[in-house]
């Protein structure tokens, strides 16, 4: 968001009040107790911001979710010792989706 954001501090705090550290509006959603749209609109009506750039933020976040390399190394050595691994996730349903159809999921958990 160039053209609201010009510092650090300005991200940091425009995270904030996007987020909500993770409670209220987006807590809601991340636990599935609202869908999308609705974050958005809520969001929308909470910080002024249009519709549309809030829509664009909660769209680009799947895009965000990329796998820590040490991470699925850890996976790969843990199911290969013959552990059994299950994926448990907060995150809103959409983007779920979104990292089972991106990365190979099925692969590295039971269920």
């Amino acid at each position: 968001w160039p053209h609201r954001i010009d510092t650090l501090e300005q991200g940091a705090q425009a995270a904030a009040q996007f987020f909500q550290n993770y409670g209220g509006d987006w807590g809601l959603f991340d636990q599935g107790l609202i869908g999308a749209d609705e974050v958005v609109r809520r969001i929308a009506a909470r910080t002024g911001w249009p519709l549309g750039e809030v829509a664009a933020v909660v769209r680009a976040v799947p895009g965000q979710l990329i796998p820590i390399p040490a991470t699925v190394v850890l996976i790969r050595d843990l199911k290969a010792a013959g552990h059994r691994l299950h994926f448990l996730s907060n995150m809103p349903e959409p983007f779920a989706d979104h990292l089972s159809q991106t990365y190979p999921l099925h692969e590295w958990f039971e269920s």
